[in-house]
């Protein structure tokens, strides 16, 4: 119960980030909705299928820091557990 907690709260401030940032073509809309939807069916596929056991709490926190990680050293993610 406290994994599908975790796995819903992930996605819900991911898609609340992404519901309030508006853009400019629709092209780049139904980019970054496949790109969720290929992130989505990989982290489904570990958590269902990975010969080890995953949290996947921690496979987000690492895939959103290293996401950020890549974007420049100031942009930093603080998680609802840290405030």
């Amino acid at each position: 119960m406290k994994r599908r907690r975790i796995l819903i709260g992930c996605f819900t401030l991911l898609l609340a980030v992404l519901g309030g940032v508006s853009f400019s073509s629709d092209d780049k809309q139904f980019e970054i909705s496949k790109q969720l939807s290929i992130y989505g069916a990989v982290f489904r596929e570990i958590n269902l299928f990975y010969v080890d056991e995953t949290n996947p709490g921690d496979l987000v926190s690492t895939g959103v820091k290293s996401m950020l990680k890549s974007l420049d050293p100031y942009t930093i993610f603080y998680p609802e557990s840290h405030m």
